[in-house]
């Protein structure tokens, strides 16, 4: 391969993608989705988030991080919050 040739990078998915870059196809998508107009569209992203959203899962599982935590604690039934 000449020095100025670039190999292709391919789009097929690989097992040890950074869990940062995971995150950062999740955000895109998200933002993608969101500004969608068109049914047809937004479908697409939702579809990209939700495929994010699982491989970001997976990825945390493997590498034993933990899940985030909720941003509000709710209290289980029958317990006050005072």
């Amino acid at each position: 391969m000449a020095a100025t040739e670039r190999p292709l990078r391919s789009r097929m998915r690989r097992d040890n993608v950074d869990l940062n870059e995971l995150l950062f196809q999740h955000q895109v998508a998200l933002i993608n989705a969101n500004e969608s107009h068109q049914v047809a569209f937004k479908e697409c992203h939702f579809a990209s988030v939700r495929y994010y959203a699982e491989r970001i899962r997976q990825r945390r599982g493997e590498l034993g991080v933990s899940q985030y935590r909720p941003l509000v604690e709710t209290p289980a039934a029958g317990e006050s919050n005072a």
